[in-house]
Parts: C-alpha cells; sequence; structure tokens
C-alpha cells in the first residue's frame, strides 16, 4: 500500500528557491514540492506533475498549462518505492513519460534476457583476504577494483582499493554463492541452479563483465558510470557488476549500450533527485 492508493488526487508542483523566491527564509538551495492530496479512490491519471519553476513567472505560466498526468499503476512501475521524478526543467515530464514507456531493467519475462545486480568482495568484511598495503600487484596476484577503477568507456583507471591472491577468494566465494542461491532473500544468486554455484569455472570473474559505480555525486558530469571490466580480477561492493541468468554476449553487449547512453544518463538523474 502507497501514498497513492488512497488518493484520488495527487498534485504535485515542484519549484527551486533560487533566490528565495517560494520562501525566503528557507534555504535558497532547496528544491520544494508543493503538494496538494485529495483523499479517496485513485481516479484514473490522478498523479499530476509540473516544474521545476525557478521564478514566479515561469511558475504562473507552467500552472496555467495542464500538467504531465499519470495513472497510479504507472506510477507504481517505475521504481520500487514509488518515487516522483525531480526533472531539469518543466519542459522535461513528457520527455520522462516517452523514456517511461520503455519496460524497466530488471524485467523478468521468460524468453527475454534477465540481468541482476550484484557485489562480489565486501570493501570491509572481506579485508582478510586481500592485500591492502603493496603498491604494485605481487606476482600471481589479482587487482581488486573499487568505483574509481573503471569508467565510461574505461574499463581500467588504474587506481585500484587493494590485490588479492585468487586461490583464498576463489576457495571463498562458492561458499558465498551458495549461501546467498539457498537465502530467503531476493538474492541473484537463488535465479541459479546449485551446481552452478558450486562450478569454479562459472565465476563471474574468469570473464569480462559489465560493473557500474554504486556512487555518484549531483556534481559530476554522467550519472551512471559502467564498463565492461576485465577478467581475473575481483571487486568490491562500490562497483557492482551484473549477473545473466539469461542471455548472452549481444545481450550484455546490449545492456552496456543503455547503461552507456545520454538518454539513461537524464533518467538517472531524475531519480537521484526524486520526490
Amino acid at each position: 500500500m502507497t501514498k497513492f492508493d488512497k488518493s484520488a488526487q495527487v498534485d504535485v508542483d515542484m519549484s527551486l528557491n533560487r533566490g528565495g523566491w517560494v520562501f525566503d527564509e528557507a534555504e535558497h538551495r532547496y528544491t520544494i514540492g508543493l503538494v496538494c492530496v485529495a483523499h479517496g479512490a485513485p481516479q484514473e491519471k490522478s498523479i499530476r506533475l509540473r516544474g521545476p519553476f525557478a521564478s514566479m513567472s515561469p511558475f504562473t505560466a507552467g500552472t496555467q498549462r495542464p500538467p504531465a498526468a499519470f495513472g497510479r499503476h504507472e506510477v507504481l512501475s517505475w521504481n520500487d518505492s514509488a518515487s516522483l521524478p525531480l526533472l531539469p526543467s518543466d519542459r522535461s515530464v513528457e520527455i520522462y513519460a516517452q523514456l517511461r514507456k520503455a519496460p524497466r531493467l530488471d524485467l523478468n519475462v521468460d524468453g527475454q534476457w534477465r540481468a541482476r545486480p550484484d557485489a562480489e568482495l565486501h570493501a570491509t568484511a572481506q579485508k582478510y583476504l586481500m592485500d591492502l598495503e603493496s603498491e604494485t600487484c605481487p606476482e600471481g596476484f589479482w587487482p581488486v577494483y573499487k568505483g574509481e577503477s573503471f569508467d565510461l568507456w574505461t574499463p581500467d583507471t588504474g587506481q585500484y582499493y587493494a590485490f588479492a591472491d585468487p586461490e583464498p577468494v576463489l576457495e571463498w566465494l562458492p561458499r558465498k554463492r551458495i549461501r546467498a542461491g539457498s537465502s530467503n532473500r531476493d538474492s541473484a544468486h537463488r535465479e541459479f541452479p546449485v551446481h552452478h554455484l558450486r562450478d569454479r569455472a562459472m565465476m563471474p570473474c574468469f570473464a569480462p563483465r559489465i560493473a557500474f559505480r554504486d556512487v555518484s555525486r549531483a556534481t559530476d558530469t554522467r550519472t551512471i558510470r559502467a564498463a565492461l571490466i576485465p577478467s581475473e580480477l575481483f571487486i568490491t561492493n562500490k562497483g557492482p557488476y551484473f549477473l545473466w541468468p539469461r542471455g548472452d554476449e549481444r545481450d550484455q553487449a546490449y545492456l552496456l549500450g543503455v547503461l552507456s547512453s545520454i538518454p539513461l544518463d537524464w533518467y538517472a538523474r531524475g531519480l537521484l533527485k526524486s520526490t
């Protein structure tokens, strides 16, 4: 049950409080949402969005135009938290609505590719498996990536979190995978048979894989930073990577292209600022 299930209508007008034009006593860098909720049974296209507006003039003009309206189930399909986006301008809602016609990247449909994010080594909990002291990679060791170890179209920046002897890690990883696969939580490993989880040769670190940075700042030029990282390395939780219950190399290339695209980055930036 969400706040939208008992609302006949929800109007959200977003405003940027530059110069304190909305509320002078509020922080001038804040984005302020003016929300009006009508109690009752949800109506068709009951969630209406406008803005953001940076001054009174565009606010007055914008509120005279019909808002972008969405149905409750439509909004709930956008993300798991029922968050509404904060977009760059009041003209962006139409673009957002067009992008939302595409299915979610975590769609689970039989016969179609399926990708699930996963974390390999936790930067703190698995420190005992890593060499945090060496400045160069010891012979026979593998690099341990952090988020800054890769960037958009750059699979190796030369900045590493640590190094690791692969044998102890490769002994530990199948046990972790099997535990996750048998747990009650929604683990990506539950979508694989046990023999796959046990098979050392099937571990993702033996093949190139798509990873993305876990942290992005609002001031960064790009929000989504993904790359096809090399094999024979480990990666911390600051760089989640994708497991593939279904799909092949063409599907991976497609997903990497989507993750690296400007439209998806624009969309993701709106979600990071969501209300």
